[in-house]
């Protein structure tokens, strides 16, 4: 049974909610809907997943192109989904995480709105992220498409069910910067709910991480900032980092 899915469509949820650029007021390019094994459905069975959205810089404040602008009313015309908690990094990209029903769910997958900018207005900042326009960089396959999501079991993980931690005394967490044989098992596992995170080298974890949390490394969704980055998502605490 697929999980979920990744590619530009995203869950069945009112197109007027699909999250936009806090600047841009582009819509945010989506990643990925899951549905949630039971265990990390921190907000109850009646919102067993979540979708993930991603975008760029938002340095490009948006403003109106004439009274008759169409994107302005489209803009204008959206509303922040009722279970969307939004997510900014250190360099101030746009992310948001959407909790779903049941009903949003198995309605999707779903285009995101349609394009209503005339020709040559508000283009996308340069670097950034939408759901309309070409992602940056070379893929080797189609951004686009939709491509279903399974999970599998994380088999021998020392760290499942403890909260990912910098190394401190009284902690149960082994880090996999410092046991090369956990790195090593683990290689293939990128993205994964909880256990252990590769993120963290170089950087500190965030303080609040609990063992509920979602970890997707970037280059999977065909969203690259750069710098191949790892995001960490906490369904409990709401703890957010990109690493």
């Amino acid at each position: 049974m697929a999980w979920g899915w990744v590619g530009d469509a995203g869950p069945g949820i009112d197109r007027r909610s699909w999250p936009r650029g806090s600047a841009t007021g582009l819509p945010l390019r989506h990643a990925i809907t899951l549905r949630l094994p039971a265990p990390y459905q921190r907000r109850g069975p009646q919102l067993p997943g979540v979708a993930y959205f991603m975008g760029g810089e938002g340095i490009a404040p948006c403003e109106s192109v004439g009274t008759d602008d169409p994107f302005m009313v489209d803009v204008e015309a959206s509303s922040d989904h009722p279970q969307m908690a939004r997510k900014t990094d250190r360099v101030a990209y746009d992310f948001a995480l959407i909790w779903l029903t049941e009903a949003e769910l198995a309605s999707g997958p779903t285009p995101p709105p349609p394009d209503t900018r005339r020709p040559g207005e508000h283009p996308a900042p340069q670097g950034s992220s939408n759901a309309w326009d070409e992602p940056i960089g070379p893929f080797p396959w189609d951004p686009h498409a939709t491509r279903w999501v399974y999970l599998a079991e994380r088999v021998g993980d020392p760290n499942a069910g403890v909260a990912p931690s910098d190394p401190q005394p009284g902690s149960t967490y082994r880090s996999p910067w410092t046991n090369k044989d956990l790195f090593d098992s683990l290689v293939m596992c990128d993205d994964h709910l909880g256990g252990t995170t590769k993120a963290g080298s170089g950087t500190s974890l965030p303080t609040a991480l609990t063992p509920w949390y979602l970890e997707l490394a970037t280059p999977t969704w065909n969203v690259d900032y750069g710098n191949r980055e790892t995001h960490l998502i906490d369904l409990e605490s709401d703890a957010f980092a990109v690493c």
